[in-house]
């Protein structure tokens, strides 16, 4: 794990598997009050990251707000199955989701964010979500990517 700091704002980047020995889960966090956690370089998640994921949540002071950013996307799939996963105070910037070519079945991976792809809902407002629809295969060329996945399922976090 890389770690940034400046002030009371940590930037942290994350690599290779979640588990039992992930740094973050140590890293001491009194007077932090901006926790950017970046997982560009996490591949995988396992069950004992999971575990020790939810219990570090519970730990996060109270205004610290967290930032997930270049999430893959197993790590937003743990986000919408496993209660707990995210504390309120955590936000998914970005996460990395599956694309499909309609004609030649080449498969893609976008990094989609909040403010330009999806939005959290608001106080009487309901989450957004605006994927792009002009994406163009890199491979074929002729025929446009599709999200190779289901809404309701993948942002389900943005309850």
């Amino acid at each position: 794990m890389k770690l940034e700091r400046e002030d009371t704002r940590i930037r942290a980047n994350l690599d290779g598997s979640i588990g039992e020995s992930t740094p973050l889960f140590i890293l001491p966090l009194a007077g932090i009050t901006a926790l950017t956690v970046d997982l560009t370089n996490v591949h995988s998640i396992n069950s004992i990251g999971v575990k020790n994921w939810i219990l570090w949540t519970l730990r996060i002071p109270n205004n610290c707000a967290v930032l997930l950013v270049n999430c893959p996307s197993m790590i937003a799939s743990q986000a919408n199955i496993v209660m707990g996963f995210l504390s309120k105070s955590m936000t998914i910037e970005s996460f990395r989701a599956p694309f499909a070519c309609e004609s030649c079945g080449n498969e893609s991976t976008l990094t989609l964010t909040r403010g330009k792809d999806y939005q959290y809902a608001q106080p009487g407002q309901r989450p957004s979500i605006t994927l792009p629809a002009d994406l163009t295969c890199p491979k074929c060329k002729s025929a446009k990517l599709a999200p190779d996945f289901f809404n309701e399922k993948t942002f389900k976090f943005l309850g």
